[in-house]
């Protein structure tokens, strides 16, 4: 493959890099080919490598040096930069994009998993007051004192356990929700769980 070839190949590899940093790469190539004295139209040596595994590489440093940026000064633009560039570089690996795919699939199965066992509590504390509300009536329906209190009695417990069901998922439930941020932070983040 010739220079000319080699370098176009490079550029549309790391088209989605920040321009600066594609350039930057572009530039140390030509630089490399002025040294070697390969005219434009000769030949690339072949242990330089394919373009597209010299483009992972430049990548995958890319990725390196936006997310220490972002570490090192913050704001928006620089976190923005750093997902950006890391999303590239799951995609750039051979590998990758199987791996990344089954990492989003098992988070998102994760979070759809503590959504419906919440959901399906906060439907039971629902329906054991509302069944507390409807069968409070049956107190003046009853034949007798004793059957008055007993379903007084039942009316009032379905509503406070529902009651205090419902203030008790709503408190752990902001807990796992405070919980599952970490996490993820901690899993994008690379550090350590």
């Amino acid at each position: 493959m010739n220079q000319k070839t080699f370098l176009n190949k490079l550029k549309r590899e790391l088209r989605h890099i920040p321009g600066e940093d594609r350039e930057d790469a572009v530039s140390y190539y030509k630089e490399y080919f002025q040294e070697m004295e390969i005219e434009e139209d000769g030949e690339v040596p072949q242990e330089l490598g394919l373009p597209e595994e010299i483009a992972r590489q430049i990548i995958g440093d890319c990725t390196k040096k936006h997310v220490e940026r972002q570490e090192a000064e913050g704001g928006v633009k620089n976190s923005a930069t750093a997902v950006w560039m890391m999303v590239l570089a799951i995609f750039a690996a051979p590998i990758g994009l199987p791996l990344a795919l089954a990492a989003v699939a098992v988070l998102l199965a994760i979070a759809l998993v503590f959504a419906a066992v919440l959901l399906a509590i906060f439907c039971a504390a629902a329906a054991s007051v509302v069944g507390g509300i409807f069968l409070f009536p049956a107190v003046l329906a009853a034949g007798s004192l004793a059957q008055s209190l007993v379903c007084g009695g039942i009316s009032l417990l379905f509503a406070g356990l529902g009651i205090l069901l419902f203030y008790g998922m709503t408190g752990l439930s902001k807990e796992l929700m405070r919980s599952l941020t970490r996490l993820f932070q901690r899993i994008f983040a690379g550090k350590n769980v």
